[in-house]
């Protein structure tokens, strides 16, 4: 909170992301980032990771707080792919 920054936690959980979601909680985490959000099997681009990281910060922004903790499980979506 004196900091005004964000920061971003990576966190275990390859095939699961049980580990990440405990971490967010129990640390108050602003974003956390797992892989079941995503549709099995298709792979998700960084752009649209960048997006949703965007949006929450934006968000805290408009409300005041531009701080804020992002937890990712470590292989989030599976399948991470650039845009070529």
């Amino acid at each position: 909170m004196t900091t005004k920054r964000w920061f971003f936690v990576l966190a275990m959980g390859r095939s699961a992301g049980h580990l990440a979601v405990g971490i967010g909680k129990a640390a108050g985490a602003t974003l956390t980032v797992v892989a079941e959000e995503f549709p099995k099997g298709q792979p998700v681009r960084l752009e649209h990771l960048v997006d949703i990281v965007e949006a929450a910060m934006l968000k805290r922004i408009t409300h005041g707080r531009p701080f804020g903790v992002a937890v990712f499980a470590r292989a989030s979506p599976s399948g991470w792919r650039r845009r070529t």
